[in-house]
């Protein structure tokens, strides 16, 4: 199983950025405030159809939140010892 990117923490830490609730980013996105805190939590798979939809709300590319995602996961994830090749 691979690890899925923390889509959901950058979600929700946009959302904070611009001071909007759950409640209204997921009026705005026309999906439940259930549903939204589920995605924010990492609980549930994301569309991409919704998750261009967040990101026209926060005025940026769909790129831009994926990258952020994935720098976000390398940092959480420890770091691996290199093994030393078999003699």
């Amino acid at each position: 199983m691979i690890d899925r990117p923390p889509i959901g923490k950058v979600i929700r830490s946009l959302r904070r950025e611009l001071n909007l609730t759950q409640n209204e980013l997921a009026s705005r996105c026309e999906i439940t405030s259930q549903y939204l805190s589920l995605l924010e939590l990492g609980r549930v798979n994301v569309s991409l159809d919704t998750l261009l939809v967040i990101a026209a709300q926060f005025e940026r590319p769909l790129s831009s939140i994926l990258l952020e995602a994935e720098t976000l996961m390398a940092a959480m994830s420890p770091k691996r010892k290199k093994r030393k090749p078999a003699a």
